[in-house]
């Protein structure tokens, strides 16, 4: 490592590796200035910032999107009651980035991974380190969300942060400890 040299002390140290300034935000590598060297720092705290929504509740909803269904045909542009933004309403945090997702994706060329790297997983941290209760709208661990940001969400508040089994009340899961 004799290409790093790290600056300061404490949460905002910045760390230089091979002549790049590296510093942490939302525990994201920040690379010169971007986050994961791709989006600028103004830019992703501008996201996150409209991806949250009802922040100041006790709980967090994850779950599957569901579009409304109108005159029989699908309504993506307003989730559906069954949707974990339904199932969320005014009385639990949700993470959303509807339409901009790809949107954002596109022009920041961000692989799927880096999309749940860089918005779902601070969302979760946050959640989880403020105290929210966990909840799913969705069965997280049925076979068919196996391949799903839903399914990753599961797995990720299992092995970053102890949970190991849902509870169902009513028509959410409660993730437990």
């Amino acid at each position: 490592m004799d290409n790093l040299n790290v600056k300061g002390s404490g949460k905002a140290d910045i760390i230089e590796v091979a002549g790049k300034h590296v510093n942490k935000i939302d525990g994201l590598d920040s690379i010169n200035g971007k986050i994961g060297g791709k989006i600028p720092i103004k830019d992703f705290q501008e996201i996150r910032k409209a991806s949250l929504h009802n922040v100041n509740e006790n709980s967090l909803t994850l779950g599957k999107y569901t579009p409304t269904i109108e005159d029989g045909v699908a309504n993506w542009g307003k989730a559906g009651p069954d949707s974990y933004i339904g199932r969320a309403g005014n009385d639990s945090m949700y993470f959303d980035l509807g339409s901009r997702w790809g949107e954002i994706q596109k022009k920041y060329d961000l692989t799927d991974d880096e999309m749940f790297e860089f918005f779902n997983v601070p969302a979760l941290d946050e959640a989880v380190k403020s105290g929210k209760e966990i909840r799913f709208s969705h069965k997280p661990n049925l076979e068919q969300y196996k391949n799903s940001y839903l399914a990753q969400e599961w797995t990720y508040l299992q092995k970053e942060y102890g949970y190991s089994k849902l509870i169902q009340r009513g028509d959410v899961w409660y993730a437990i400890k």
